[in-house]
């Protein structure tokens, strides 16, 4: 039986996921309560297996070979497989999981089907590489802090993007304005580049950019991601996290510009629910 946790329980599961909270920060922030999640176990008093669902993909821990827990996880995925809007979750699964555990069983979990291994990679930044990014923005184009004051001007064009990212990661936009930040580029009174926190704990944080297609190749993702990142290493933060798809050059590129250091390559599991 898979037991759902209510978010104040949701401490109970640190040690089942500390492996993958070292360097996967919306794990710690939804253990915090800063950042939404579906959480099951197998036991809501002493769990030994856990999935948790998050924002930036669904996290196995503990025990995989947990009987009565991997058969309840089977048939969660058969039907999220089979029953097209069962799973509000999105229409493909993220999963991650410490090596060499949860992954020997993904043909059983998932009925025959095999998810995809998608090398991934994860930059920390402590120390800007260009710190004078203010004088690099483009003639027309300005910066500005993503605030109640950017997200009601009724003249900008704000991608819905922005807001839903802020829902996903964060509850709601009331709750990234009050504890999460973020930077767009505005060009002819539109937001054409944007960069926010995708979470933030303690000392510690993570970001992720968008830029819309016409924009892109032109920097305008460094200098929103270094404004971001110059924000949260002034204002408390001591290292500042990015993740990528190994790869996602252009990812890589600009983490790298920014001043972001490869701190490790780790595995994603991808599958998409529905089969063509």
């Amino acid at each position: 039986m898979l037991i759902q946790l209510d978010p104040l329980d949701y401490p109970i599961v640190r040690d089942l996921l500390h492996n993958l909270a070292e360097f996967e920060l919306i794990i710690k922030a939804v253990i915090a309560g800063s950042s939404p999640a579906w959480v099951v176990v197998d036991d809501a008093a002493q769990p030994t297996s856990v999935l948790m669902c998050t924002a930036e993909g669904q996290f196995l821990g503990g025990n995989p070979e947990n009987p009565g827990f991997w058969a309840d996880l089977r048939t969660l995925f058969f039907r999220a497989m089979n029953e097209e809007g069962f799973w509000q979750g999105g229409s493909a699964l993220a999963l991650f999981c410490t090596p060499g555990t949860w992954e020997r069983k993904f043909p059983e979990l998932f009925s025959g089907r095999q998810p995809v291994a998608i090398p991934r990679q994860h930059y920390l930044c402590s120390r800007l590489a260009i710190p004078d990014w203010r004088t690099r923005l483009p003639e027309g184009f300005t910066i500005r802090r993503i605030d109640q004051a950017l997200l009601t001007q009724p003249e900008l064009d704000i991608p819905d993007h922005v807001t839903n990212w802020m829902r996903s990661n964060w509850g709601t936009p009331e709750a990234f304005l009050q504890s999460g930040f973020g930077f767009c580029i505005v060009h002819h009174r539109a937001a054409v580049s944007w960069c926010l926190a995708d979470c933030a704990v303690g000392d510690q944080c993570e970001i992720g950019i968008q830029t819309q297609p016409d924009y892109q190749r032109r920097g305008l993702a460094t200098l929103t991601a270094v404004a971001a990142a110059d924000y949260a290493l002034s204002n408390g933060f001591k290292s500042v996290g990015w993740h990528c798809n190994a790869d996602n050059l252009g990812s890589i590129g600009v983490a790298l510009k920014v001043g972001f250091q490869k701190e490790r390559d780790y595995m994603m599991y991808y599958l998409p629910l529905y089969e063509n």
